[in-house]
């Protein structure tokens, strides 16, 4: 999903491509929470969690 608007928007810079990550991360959240909402459950565990390297 990041690849695809990275590469629709073609930014050029650090600051651009910041904007085009945080937006796809954004849109990552509201997929996350609307898939969350239609199980009623979370779909992050302590089994599927990748801690920050």
């Amino acid at each position: 999903m990041a690849v695809e608007i990275i590469d629709k928007r073609k930014p050029v810079g650090y600051v651009p491509t910041k904007e085009a990550s945080v937006n796809s991360a954004k849109v990552a959240a509201i997929a996350r929470e609307a898939l969350e909402n239609m199980l009623g459950h979370s779909i992050v565990s302590k089994q599927n969690f990748l801690p920050p390297t």
